[in-house]
């Protein structure tokens, strides 16, 4: 350990000149507790820089198990750092073991709360076993909000952007106050404490995010379109998104708006991606309930390659071709001409890494559905939890 807090020393005296440069301000706060774990909302690629950058103690964080998938910089990731991994859309019984296994040995523990970035720029949801976890740690609680990180570096987003973003503390509660408090009153602690509104934080200070392209890729979040309903019809370019069947064309602008890109236009339907993304939901919802045939898919996408997840995060393609989502299965049609189908039911677990990497558990097997090019994910990933019975909160 003696190494890695040596490193993470080194690490803080760089990263928070850099970051500072970038347009980030921080309230630096010394815990109370001797030992505790630090929660974050989760809103760019380095929050944990943020939230180590606040409190500066030596942290060991939890981190996707897509990190160590590349030998060379999982290696190195390893060695210098050695995050804890999470498999998302696997079973995190694992990760929760090892967190309490290095609190016992005295560490600290840094994870971000909602375990995935915001689409639409709210907290999203947290599990209420991260509320278990901290009562069954024994040690304290840190929770630490991040502020203007969604405009910075959306998950949707291929650029990021300059801009003012924050973070700062918002409670600690000691391990005895947490030994007196019941799961539930942690959760709610927990979720009142993280919660972030981006577009609310935005209507009082209206900070400038500027960068090249800002719109590109939003069709990774924005699967309906707003003004005529049509599914996967989005596209984007520049600061612009369309649509392939009404033709409407909306400006993503520096302040993180949506406006009608035609001059003297009519006002759009969604000027916040937010409400456009709690919108589509219920339009997904819909549409899921209407009859269909068996043989007509919901969802297809081509150039999509499945691969099944091996040990020591090695990853081995089963096969490249079309994504179909149907009433009751996921499937996948190789261009060599195999059928790989994966019905809903059997499905155990199912959640989103980055933008595009789809990651599920059927029987004890993980896999992994990905692209080199750019699709949305999100859709399918609402739909099977809808199909599944289960609700789905950005």
């Amino acid at each position: 350990m003696w190494f890695h807090k040596l490193f993470y020393r080194f690490m803080w005296l760089i990263i928070q000149p850099y970051f500072f440069l970038k347009g980030f301000s921080f309230e630096r706060y010394i815990p109370k507790s001797r030992q505790y774990i630090c929660l974050t909302n989760h809103t760019t690629n380095w929050d944990f820089f943020l939230g180590g950058i606040v409190l500066r103690e030596h942290m060991y964080f939890v981190a996707s198990d897509h990190i160590y998938r590349n030998k060379i910089s999982g290696g190195i990731i390893k060695f210098l750092a050695d995050p804890i991994a999470r498999k998302k859309g696997g079973s995190g019984d694992e990760a929760v073991e090892e967190i309490l296994s290095r609190i016992e040995r005295g560490a600290n523990i840094c994870m971000m709360a909602e375990g995935n970035r915001s689409f639409n720029g709210e907290t999203g949801f947290i599990s209420p076993r991260t509320a278990r976890l901290v009562k069954e740690s024994g040690v304290g609680l840190v929770n630490i909000a991040i502020h203007g990180g969604y405009f910075i570096n959306p998950r949707w987003g291929t650029k990021k952007r300059r801009g003012k973003y924050s973070a700062q503390a918002v409670n600690e509660y000691s391990a005895e106050e947490l030994a007196k408090m019941s799961e539930e009153e942690i959760y709610a602690a927990i979720c009142s404490d993280l919660r972030v509104d981006a577009y609310e934080d935005q209507e009082k200070l209206m900070a400038e995010y500027s960068c090249k392209n800002p719109a590109e890729c939003l069709e990774t979040a924005l699967f309906v379109c707003s003004e005529c309903g049509s599914f996967s019809s989005l596209s984007s370019r520049g600061d612009i998104l369309s649509c392939s069947c009404c033709g409407s064309r909306m400006r993503f602008n520096k302040f993180g708006y949506l406006e009608n890109a035609e001059e003297g236009g009519k006002e759009i339907r969604f000027s916040r991606i937010c409400d456009w993304s709690r919108w589509q939901t219920e339009r997904l919802r819909e549409l899921l309930k209407e009859p269909r045939s068996g043989t007509e898919p919901i969802f297809r996408d081509g150039g999509l390659r499945l691969y099944i997840m091996n040990l020591k995060n090695s990853k081995s393609l089963l096969a490249k071709g079309e994504l179909c989502l149907f009433e009751d299965r996921l499937e996948l049609s190789g261009e060599e001409g195999n059928k790989l189908v994966f019905p809903v039911e059997d499905i155990n677990k199912i959640s989103l890494a980055l933008r595009g990497k789809l990651l599920f558990t059927i029987h004890g097997n993980y896999y992994e559905i990905s692209s080199k090019n750019e699709y949305c994910a999100l859709k399918y990933l609402i739909a099977v939890r809808f199909l599944m019975g289960k609700d789905y909160k950005d």
